[in-house]
């Protein structure tokens, strides 16, 4: 029996995040440990709790994966949320729809590193919106 690859998948409170959550979630060999969302600023937040936030939530919740509003990916800020996470074990992070860049220290903290999912082409569909 293969053990299980651990995720932990960084993404936004948006359409594009769901595809890419759901494979993770029906793949029959990964255990995805949380999801990373940028926190929304204290004025925009209640505008997103009742837009995306209730679909993004409602999926994690019924399968019990966390979900952490980060509000920035500096070490200090976010290693104390991924305790629950236990990065020591983790195997990968795959992003979609992430709008900061991942920091070399997230990018190299699982064993096999990072993965960028994308809705186009890159270089020529990068942007907010390709």
């Amino acid at each position: 029996m293969t053990p299980p690859f651990r995720v932990v998948l960084l993404g936004m409170h948006c359409a594009f995040t769901l595809p890419p959550l759901r494979a993770l979630l029906t793949a029959p060999d990964i255990d995805l440990r949380a999801v990373i969302v940028p926190a929304p600023p204290e004025a925009t937040s209640e505008a997103v709790a009742e837009l995306a936030l209730p679909t993004l939530d409602k999926v994690l919740r019924s399968h019990h994966i966390p979900l952490i509003e980060a509000p920035s990916l500096r070490r200090g800020a976010l290693l104390p949320a991924l305790d629950p996470v236990d990065t020591a074990t983790l195997d990968a992070v795959v992003t979609a729809c992430f709008p900061w860049r991942v920091p070399r220290w997230l990018r190299e903290l699982p064993r096999f590193g990072a993965l960028n999912v994308h809705p186009s082409l890159l270089p020529e569909g990068r942007g907010a919106e390709p």
